[in-house]
């Protein structure tokens, strides 16, 4: 398969098997920019394989959450139902209890999104310095003020610590996306005309 339907398929449908299969290609291709279209596609196949990790593991302390809660629910029942005296102050701890480790596995919750947080600042670094490069190519007289104030404008969504994790990850795949389509341009083109030839 060519470098075109490789690079039209990640930005139809982005998946790390798509991008591991445009890896291949970028290999074998000679042109000077195929590394740095490698370099930027590795970074969005980690980012990619990230994301399915973190999110194939969301259910996992949401899960434990709810056992907690039940098996602690469990034994306060219990403790009301069974033929022990049960005094108010009984009643009360295990109640207070049942919160506690409510609360506490609910950090683990908690943690997920922050680590979800941390992978997206992790991956905008990295795509932070290729949109870069691309406007130094694009645009070279652009002073160096300007390029950090546009890239600021454009990462801001994904910058934001009060945006919700969803619209981080739906704006890093676009822009890689952007980036991947920018980076590729000048190999495509010379795959294209090699195949004239």
């Amino acid at each position: 398969m060519g470098l075109t339907l490789l690079v039209e398929q990640v930005l139809e449908k982005p998946s790390p098997e798509g991008l591991w299969h445009l890896h291949a290609g970028l290999l074998a291709s000679r042109h000077p920019e195929a590394p740095i279209a490698r370099d930027l596609a590795g970074h969005f196949f980690r980012y990619l394989s990230a994301v399915q990790s973190k999110i194939g593991t969301r259910q996992f302390p949401v899960i434990a959450t709810g056992l907690a809660v039940t098996s602690t629910g469990i034994n306060v029942t219990e403790e009301i139902f069974s033929n022990r005296k049960t005094n108010l102050w009984n009643l009360t701890a295990d109640g207070f209890r049942l919160a506690l480790d409510t609360l506490s596995t609910y950090q683990f919750v908690r943690q997920w999104e922050t680590d979800f947080a941390a992978l997206h600042a992790a991956a905008a670094w990295e795509l932070y310095a290729a949109f870069w490069r691309l406007s130094e190519t694009w645009q070279p007289a652009m002073p160096a003020t300007a390029r950090a104030q546009t890239l600021e404008e454009l990462f801001t969504p994904v910058r934001d610590p009060d945006a919700e994790n969803a619209l981080r990850l739906a704006v890093m795949i676009r822009l890689f996306q952007w980036g991947l389509a920018a980076q590729m341009l000048p190999v495509l083109r010379s795959e294209a005309t090699l195949q004239k030839t």
